[in-house]
């Protein structure tokens, strides 16, 4: 809290010490025809020296708008623009201090002007209409051979993290366009990190209704779209950037994105080669020409802390590559078209630490994991969206994918208690897996005669089958009488089929301008195979002939559902709506097992209902949910893998009820670009399924899965981000923020049942400060108190408080010259004997840019400059506590050199 009280103290002095070399203006907008006051009157501010943008806003319902820190002794351009109406623009310079009263704004409409002549030389940096805001990026000045990135940092309201994800207004950017077009749009960063802002005429942003026509979603979590309008001149272009670098320890990488962009078709191409454990072309450009990507990040895990590198660890070299094509034909038929294919090699090389407690004893487990896997992907994904009128969209989303696996890893594990070694194992696997699957959505929307009233269509499919091959050695010395010595060598032969289909229709009727009801109706099928055959190795043939009924099984399940569904939608004012809605589901559920046991079938009617409400910047949820227990878990069979494992099914399992509550608040600051934002959630299950565990003293488990109420989760987070536009010399913002989150599992281990309740809780704030755009510098730091304890049962409770802080720094200077780093310190006071429980990493580097532009760049990075990076994490669950440590990249030097390229035509 202490940080956070003292980020609030920083924004108010810089605030205070600011606002004395500031003014402000107000004023009023009526319309010439009504007389009326006008809502939504875009006010916009300019620098006249340079046109740069300096503020804008919008009026209030009662026609009023008014600005605070303005720059004073500036010849500025007030300018105020609506759709239909002429600008109105007035030039002034404010006195230090002054609040300019700018009185009655009258906006005439485009008509009344015919046969007048206006000439006001001023184009509107910022254009409102509707739900869409156009910036113009003329008025927003940045450094030549700058990206889209820099460019987007400059917009009001529009937030970039420092993993290149977006934000305006508080609401994450789910898609970003050309010209209206996809661009490669599973990952927004490869537009934002790899196109140069030179290019760019306008900046489009709007909420992401594409599916979802008829404003079913709160506008709270309504996510949006920029769109990126490019120059004229480049709308026939060719361009893109080559890279290619090499350094110690055999590091390299290269890539390339290419664009060919002919008025109506654009197509892009791209590739990707490296052994940096960047998995994608659109890594920060820290990371794309330097390797710094997986770079000390933090982890969470069940309420636990990882400190050091994300995800397992390991190095992995990449391959990878696609293209992204889109084409219109005429004004009502969009067409695009995605693939892209990867192949990737990861090693990797772990040890673990346990310490399961029980009654009497403590279980002590020690682990180490050797791995290497190959990967191959291919996945390509369609859109085909037709729109004949303005009251009818039909859109289809093919994809396909096939992805093989082969896999190789072995290890070795020790077991002991407190006085005496147990078993040691030695374990090796090898597998070959493929996986296919195919999925298509349909979509019909029709708006009919009535305002708002419609009709909506939704069709989807998939198809998943897969397989593989698993090859499992297993040595096994005992040292204690419950445990033989034993050595398994088999032969898994698995296949698995997932099959579903559902189609939805829903009709909308507004019976006035508030109250809309709505009906529907569902239908849906699923099929889910699972066939798992075993053999022992022949000791005499060295054949996998012998066939293990007892480990092998065969289950399928077929699953049909109907439902119908009903609700009303009440605008009760402008700003307050509310929503409820009741289903009905009807299930039947055939389950099939082998083993000569008999079907179980099942049938179920659930009532679902859903409420919202929508109240100013305020929104309600609620909604109920119903999962099925999967059919492995009600198999009425014990499957014993080994000696120490068992699983057995229940098939008295009943469904789980699942309520979720949400309540959040989003408010944006226009004038002061300043967003806050909160939100708590919370969910309940009745009937959980959960392992029911038996764990001997010699380590022998044996699982059963079993229903149980009262889980629960609760999360709550609180944080603003506030800019503090000072002036072309200075740009500053801080983001400090709050984070809760508790989770009650139920939980049974021998004879003692309980609850385990983990508590999270992050403190931290993140800031940006820019000078000149020749020193950018974005500090960061969190404190993380966790908590792990029971109820109901005595186990040992488990505290302690994790710290992460970093910075990541960019120096332009001096002219053509680049240094760009990051620094990354992270520390878990209770990681286990021989665990690293601290880590410093340092990533440095410098480019030299040249050629016409700066097209051309050479950049020497150091990955891990101090040599320190690892990743470790502790997982604590059921009485137990994990502690494991994987290799991971290590320093190295790497060289890169990268140009740009840029053909326009006018052909």
């Amino acid at each position: 809290m202490k940080n956070i009280l003292l980020a609030a103290l920083l924004v108010l002095t810089f605030n205070t010490s600011f606002a004395q070399n500031k003014s402000g203006i107000k004023g009023l907008v009526i319309d010439s025809a009504t007389n009326k006051p006008m809502e939504m009157v875009t006010i916009g501010i300019t620098n006249l020296k340079d046109s740069t943008f300096v503020s804008y806003t919008s009026t209030t319902q009662k026609g009023e708008f008014s600005f605070s820190s303005i720059p004073s002794e500036k010849r500025l351009a007030i300018i105020a623009s609506h759709t239909g109406f002429a600008n109105f623009v007035k030039l002034v310079t404010l006195k230090k201090g002054e609040t300019l009263d700018m009185g009655t704004i009258i906006l005439k409409t485009q008509s009344k002007m015919l046969g007048e002549v206006v000439v006001s030389g001023q184009r509107q940096a910022i254009t409102v209409n509707k739900d869409t805001i156009e910036f113009a990026v003329e008025a927003f000045k940045v450094r030549p051979n700058a990206v889209v990135e820099e460019l987007l940092k400059k917009l009001p309201g529009v937030q970039i993290d420092n993993d290149g994800s977006i934000k305006v207004g508080g609401k994450a950017v789910s898609k970003l366009t050309i010209d209206g077009k996809e661009f490669f749009s599973n990952d927004i960063r490869i537009a934002t990190k790899n196109l140069d802002a030179a290019l760019l005429d306008k900046v489009q942003i709007f909420d992401d209704r594409e599916n979802d026509p008829d404003h079913l979603i709160d506008d709270s979590k309504v996510s949006k779209i920029i769109n990126l309008k490019f120059k004229r001149a480049f709308k026939k272009s060719i361009f893109g950037k080559v890279y290619g670098g090499g350094g110690s320890r055999n590091r390299f990488e290269s890539g390339a994105l290419f664009n060919v962009f002919r008025d109506t078709l654009q197509v892009s191409v791209i590739g990707v080669g490296n052994n940096l454990n960047k998995t994608g072309f659109s890594s920060n450009d820290l990371s794309q020409l330097g390797g710094f990507n997986r770079s000390g990040q933090d982890g969470i895990y069940n309420g636990t802390a990882a400190v050091g590198g994300n995800g397992w660890g390991g190095i992995e070299k990449i391959l990878s590559g696609g293209f992204n094509l889109n084409n219109d034909y005429g004004k009502k038929l969009k067409m695009n078209l995605i693939y892209f294919y990867s192949n990737s090699q990861i090693k990797r090389v772990s040890s673990s630490f346990t310490q399961q407690y029980l009654n009497a004893d403590t279980l002590l487990s020690n682990n180490t994991y050797n791995a290497t896997s190959v990967t191959s992907k291919h996945n390509a994904t369609g859109l085909v969206r037709w729109m004949p009128d303005s009251t009818l969209t039909i859109t289809y989303t093919p994809k396909l994918s096939f992805t093989g696996d082969k896999n190789e890893a072995s290890g070795d594990a020790t077991q002991l208690n407190r006085i005496k070694p147990l078993t040691q194992s030695f374990n090796s696997v090898s597998n070959d897996n493929s996986s296919l699957q195919f999925q298509h959505t349909f979509t019909y929307h029709k708006t009919l005669k009535r305002k708002r009233e419609s009709l909506t269509i939704n069709h989807n499919l998939n198809i998943n089958p897969d397989q593989s091959t698993d090859f499992n050695y297993l040595a096994l010395a005992s040292q204690t009488a419950a445990i033989k010595s034993e050595t398994l060598d088999r032969l898994t032969d698995n296949a698995n089929r997932n099959t579903s289909a559902g189609l939805d229709v829903s009709y909308r009727y507004p019976f006035s301008e508030k109250i809309i009801a709505n009906v529907g109706a569902s239908g849906r099928y699923s099929y889910d195979a699972r066939r798992l055959i075993v053999f022992d190795k022949n000791l005499q043939t060295g054949q996998y002939t012998a066939y293990l009924d007892d480990q092998s099984t065969d289950l399928n399940r077929n699953q049909w559902s109907e439902g119908i569904k009903g609700g009303v939608f009440y605008q009760v004012t402008k700003k307050i709506s509310f929503d409820v809605n009741l289903a009905g589901e009807f299930l039947q559920i055939r389950n099939r097992f082998n083993k000569n046991v008999p079907d179980a079938k099942q049938n179920y009617f659930n009532f679902l209902p859903s409420v919202r409400l929508q109240a100013y910047d305020f929104s309600v949820n609620y909604n109920t949910s119903v999962s099925l227990p999967s059919v492995y878990n009600i198999q009425p069979i014990t499957v014993r893998t080994t000696q120490l494992y068992a699983f057995t099914g229940n098939p008295s399992l009943v469904p789980t009820r699942n309520h979720n509550f949400n309540v959040s608040y989003n408010k944006y600051i226009q004038k002061s670009e300043m967003f806050i934002y909160s939100n708590a959630s919370a969910s309940f299950d009745e009937n959980s399924v959960i392992n029911k565990s038996q764990i001997s003293p010699e380590g022998i488990t044996v699982n059963m899965p079993v229903n149980r109420s009262g889980q629960s989760n609760f999360n709550f987070s609180i944080g603003l981000s506030k800019k503090l536009t000072t002036s072309k010399v200075w740009q500053i913002s801080f983001n400090p923020y709050m984070y809760f989150y508790r989770a009650r599992t139920s939980v049974i281990l021998n004879q003692n049942e309980g609850y385990q309740n983990a508590s999270y809780f992050s403190i931290g704030q993140s800031a940006s400060i820019g000078w000149r755009e020749i020193v950018e510098i974005t500090p960061q730091y969190a404190v993380i108190p966790q908590i792990t304890s029971y109820s109901g049962v005595n186990f040992e409770k488990i505290k302690f408080t994790s710290h992460r802080a970093g910075a990541n720094y960019t120096v332009r200077w001096p002219k053509h010259i680049y240094w760009e780093g990051n620094y990354n310190y992270n520390y878990n006071p209770l990681a286990a004997a021989g665990f690293q429980k601290s880590s410093n990493l340092l990533n440095l580097s410098v480019a030299l840019q040249m050629l016409k532009k700066d097209r051309g760049e050479l950049k020497l990075s150091c990955y891990d400059l101090l040599d320190q990076n690892i990743n470790t994490y502790r997982y604590a669950g059921t009485n137990s506590i994990t502690d494991s440590q994987n290799h991971i990249l290590k320093r190295y030097f790497l060289l890169t050199y990268m140009v740009k390229f840029n053909k326009t035509t006018t052909k």
